[in-house]
């Protein structure tokens, strides 16, 4: 089984490349909580989360990714991670700066996913 880190890697390379599919390979598709909104409501269906993935290849480019992960155990990960990138179609360009909370299955699928971000100034 790969490690948290690697899957961690693997999802930010998946945004980097616009490749919502290598990120949805990364999603579990059962008993997900995934937060769009670090408050707002998570969904737990597999397919709504794949909708919001398939918008990045229209809505932004030049996705530059970096995480470090703070604290790990059995099931979790919290990486602090960075990510730039420009908007389309303005062309505005975005510094994330952000806390990502992953939760993990048994088989190493991400299953639990929340966020806490700020555009960095």
């Amino acid at each position: 089984m790969i490690s948290k880190n690697e899957v961690i890697a693997a999802f930010g390379e998946g945004w980097a490349k616009q490749d919502p599919a290598a990120v949805m390979s990364l999603i579990a598709k059962e008993e997900l909580q995934y937060f769009e909104s670090a408050f707002g409501e998570p969904t737990s269906n597999w397919v709504s989360v794949s909708r919001l993935w398939n918008v990045i290849r229209n809505n932004q480019s030049d996705v530059v990714w970096w995480h470090e992960i703070l604290l790990e155990d059995d099931d979790k990960a919290l990486a602090h991670v960075k990510v730039q990138r420009t908007l389309q179609p303005s062309g505005e360009s975005q510094d994330i700066d952000a806390a990502f909370l992953f939760g993990f299955d048994n088989s190493g699928k991400i299953n639990y996913f929340r966020q806490w971000r700020t555009l960095a100034e």
